[in-house]
């Protein structure tokens, strides 16, 4: 009797990225034994089952390995009931019950802020998964059980058994779950990893989800997750510990030109050729306003320190508008660059907003009022990016002279400059603890150098292509960079 295709298995699958021979390597198995499970020619036994289970993060029911009238009984017995709640109420914490009814639900026309068309799910993150994805892929070929039928000479399993065994695998998903919840969100602020090795430059993971080029990459300020934004318009959330993915946006109707988390790590503002800037809300997997202020592409997009300001730049208005991230009212205009802006950044102080642009320049603004500050001219090309020292003293800013500079924010004056790539630098990090900066460069490096002296430290070469992004982890340990490759690396920096 041919069993229905698996359509849920297959829609796990897509969800994440995954072709069926991805699938197949992590758990041990081949490529055409997925597809006769997602076709319903066979179903998996239980220790595939099992496999597929932590794969994909749910149960062998939800996943439609098995019949719900078969684990009907099984399911009285999964799990204490407080326990099954407490894995959803642990999940990483919603944004409060205000910001969803917010004024910007229902402002006024002066408002620039866009309400979703459909409703939110109130779905937390999903559980992470402890399998090591490196280590999935070097397990050993492991096929199937033989059909004791076959071999005469086998003795007969019995049926009680077989029961049992299913019985225990679904408490195994279930209850695997909660815990795994309980984990993650007991686990201390800053990521830190469990790999025995330290050497710097040694990549760590390789996030393979994206189908076009990375343009932009940012850390969660508590270390745990990374959000991408590639040109074909999805923004990518996942887990930093393994490439869990967490979900995936379709939203934006262009690519995804920046992104930038909040302070507080609950939500995630993108940036679009599509003209518009949206705020997410990963808890919930969707997304909760549009501001639509800009006339055309916006490239940059930054949280104020406080998570109550967004600032963001447009392509062709050469603009920056800042706006309030609840309400998508305009505060302010910052206009004087004289081509498209490029990169923004907010002080960690809050004092300053820098923004960089074509037309060779970068500009410092007073963040209250919006007025002109300083106007620094040391670049012969157009700046591609900016960022700031953790004491809010200096600015490093990546130009596509194949330079980086290093300059004191309140006069201007270049401390010195870094010149070791081979072509436009297109990305720029300092890193938290103030020791060192990343550039990564079109000339397929990210280079790791002294903030101080600008002395280098590492050269990671790993990318294939031109590198776009670049960003530190919280404890300025690892660094996570995307590029033209379609690959999102995490490797140790320092």
């Amino acid at each position: 009797m041919t069993n229905a295709p698996n359509d849920q298995l297959k829609h796990e699958r897509l969800l994440r990225g995954w072709s069926q021979k991805v699938v197949a390597s992590r758990i041990g198995t081949d490529e055409g034994t997925v597809g006769r499970w997602e076709l319903g020619k066979k179903k998996p036994s239980p220790y595939y089952r099992q496999k597929l289970c932590e794969l994909f993060e749910k149960n062998a029911e939800e996943l439609r390995l098995i019949d719900s009238s078969k684990v009907s009984s099984s399911k009285e017995v999964a799990a204490p009931e407080n326990q099954r709640g407490t894995a959803k109420q642990d999940s990483i914490s919603e944004r409060p019950s205000s910001t969803a009814s917010s004024p910007s639900v229902t402002s006024p026309p002066s408002s620039q802020f866009e309400q979703p068309k459909t409703e939110q799910s109130d779905a937390p993150f999903p559980n992470p998964s402890t399998l090591d994805p490196e280590t999935a892929n070097r397990q050993s070929e492991v096929t199937e059980p033989e059909n004791p039928s076959t071999k005469r000479n086998k003795k007969q399993i019995p049926r009680r058994t077989i029961v049992t065994g299913l019985i225990l695998t679904v408490i195994a998903c279930s209850s695997g779950a909660w815990y795994l919840s309980r984990r993650e969100h007991t686990e201390p602020s800053l990521r830190v990893s469990t790999r025995p090795t330290s050497v710097a430059g040694t990549l760590l993971y390789t996030y393979r989800g994206h189908g076009s080029e990375v343009l932009s990459v940012a850390w969660s300020s508590r270390g745990n997750f990374i959000a991408s934004g590639d040109y074909n318009s999805r923004l990518h959330v996942w887990y930093a510990k393994n490439g869990s993915l967490v979900f995936v946006s379709f939203d934006h109707g262009n690519k995804v030109n920046a992104v930038a988390w909040s302070p507080d790590g609950q939500l995630i503002a993108s940036a679009s050729a599509d003209k518009t800037v949206r705020i997410w809300q990963p808890a919930t997997r969707g997304h909760l306003y549009t501001y639509t202020g800009h006339p055309a592409e916006v490239n940059a997009v930054a949280w104020s320190p406080n998570g109550k300001w967004i600032a963001s730049g447009g392509y062709e208005d050469n603009t920056v508008h800042v706006w309030d991230a609840t309400t998508g009212n305009l505060r302010f205009t910052c206009s004087g660059h004289s081509e498209g802006i490029t990169a923004v950044a907010w002080s960690p102080d809050g004092k300053w907003i820098t923004s960089g642009s074509y037309d060779r320049t970068a500009r410092l603004w007073d963040a209250t009022t919006g007025q002109l500050y300083l106007t620094y001219y040391e670049h012969s090309v157009g700046v591609h990016a900016l960022a700031w020292s953790p004491d809010s003293t200096y600015i490093v800013s990546g130009s596509g002279d194949k330079t980086a500079q290093v300059w004191k924010a309140t006069n201007g004056k270049r401390l010195f400059t870094y010149t070791n790539h081979s072509n436009e630098v297109n990305a720029v990090a300092w890193s938290p603890d103030g020791k060192w900066i990343a550039s990564g460069s079109y000339d397929k490096t990210v280079q790791i150098w002294d903030a101080t002296s600008g002395k280098t430290h590492l050269i990671y070469t790993k990318h294939l292509n031109e590198v776009n992004a670049v960003a530190w982890s919280p404890d300025s340990t690892s660094i996570a960079s995307g590029g033209k490759d379609k690959l999102v690396q995490e490797w140790i920096a320092t």
